[in-house]
């Protein structure tokens, strides 16, 4: 295509989508806007419902083939767009009453909801991951009873060290019983309401991809000598397993000050 026929069709395409093209250029500004003002998670509907216009916009203008020019143009709207945004889209909002109307009293009650649900559903997330999480504990627990050694008794402070033991490798890809800063549970323990004459001892499980199960950290704790040991001490009288993302962490509690998981941290280097 020569360059003639290239501005010929270029004039013609904007010239059948010019008002799918203004409209773009209008939501999309009220969308940068939006983002520039920090607005965008506390309005989080009508964020929404702005990239589900920008986008089926975006699709009619793409209509049946993408050509270059088409995307040529829709990029340059989109530019021009967050350019304004940049100058004028503060003073824009309040002459034309945007912000007036995102203060109104039933968006934020609709945000407020919004947030609420959310909330709720990581409450229940969470309290489901507990449940699971407490019923492989009774299972290590019936293990141990097979073998003739005492029950564990649940520990709130063990479960909040291994969730978030189990959070920081997530957050900071890292696999070990080492933070990054060198710390240990010996180090730890005390953050989490631990006393001097308590000792922690840690398994930690890590799956390659998905959710981690404690289910599946626990079949791979018993196969493992080690991990095996910690499982089924003698000596632990309270515990815990909790998991986060990719990882699980078993904390067993025993009262010895020797006892297993008493090893200073340099011998996790």
């Amino acid at each position: 295509m020569g360059f003639k026929n290239w501005f010929c069709y270029l004039i013609e395409y904007i010239q059948n989508t010019y008002f799918k093209l203004i409209l773009l250029f209008i939501f999309s500004f009220i969308g940068f806007g939006l983002y520039s003002q920090e607005l965008l998670e506390k309005h989080l509907i009508i964020s929404l419902i702005l990239l589900v216009i920008n986008l089926y916009l975006i699709k009619q203008l793409l209509y049946k083939r993408i050509r270059f020019t088409k995307l040529l143009v829709i990029i340059v709207i989109l530019y021009i767009s967050f350019s304004f945004t940049q100058t004028y889209s503060q003073k824009i909002f309040h002459k034309t009453g945007i912000i007036a109307f995102l203060d109104n009293d039933i968006i934020n009650k609709i945000s407020l909801e919004v947030d609420d649900v959310k909330t709720n559903i990581e409450t229940e997330i969470a309290k489901s991951s507990k449940e699971r999480d407490m019923e492989t504990f009774d299972y290590i627990n019936q293990l141990r009873e097979e073998k003739g050694l005492r029950k564990m008794e649940w520990d709130n402070r063990a479960y909040e060290m291994a969730v978030s033991r189990s959070k920081d490798m997530a957050d900071r890809n890292y696999f070990s019983h080492l933070t990054p800063e060198g710390q240990c549970m010996q180090t730890l323990k005390s953050k989490y309401g631990f006393g001097s004459g308590e000792t922690v001892a840690e398994n930690i499980w890590m799956i390659s991809g998905g959710t981690a199960n404690p289910n599946e950290a626990l079949t791979s704790w018993i196969g493992s000598p080690g991990h095996n040991a910690n499982l089924f001490y003698k000596d632990h009288v309270k515990g815990a397993i909790g998991c986060y993302g990719r990882y699980c962490v078993f904390n067993g509690v025993n009262n010895d000050p020797y006892g297993l998981g008493a090893a200073p941290c340099s011998m996790y280097d």
